[in-house]
């Protein structure tokens, strides 16, 4: 199947941008569907395959390394969104197609014959 890459820019809080301990571009990298990553003054630019990876996977890891996202209003309402509309996409891509109706068969033979 064909790859669904996702771009996305978070922000780091100003005590994890300011911190140099763990790497979290290279923890980041190290995730299966992560195609890249790039940081520059406490901002990190990613790719990902949203079949392999989503924001909140990509979140934990960087909680994990011991980092932490800008916590201010707007970003955790925007995070919120987009792991609401990365769910919703991931739940729909891997759905069975179904059709319209429990018979679409017989609505289609029905029509053809006139009725």
């Amino acid at each position: 199947m064909d790859e669904i890459i996702k771009r996305r820019t978070l922000r780091l809080s100003e005590s994890s941008s300011e911190r140099r301990g763990t790497n979290i571009g290279d923890k980041l990298s190290a995730m299966d569907g992560v195609k890249s990553v790039s940081l520059d003054r406490g901002v990190v630019n990613l790719e990902y395959d949203l079949r392999k990876v989503q924001l909140s996977d990509i979140e934990d890891a960087i909680t994990r390394a011991g980092h932490s996202l800008l916590n201010t209003l707007p970003a955790r309402l925007k995070r919120a969104v987009v792991r609401t509309l990365e769910k919703n996409e991931f739940d729909n891509m891997t759905q069975p197609p179904s059709s319209c109706c429990s018979n679409p068969r017989g609505i289609v033979d029905a029509t053809k014959k006139g009725h």
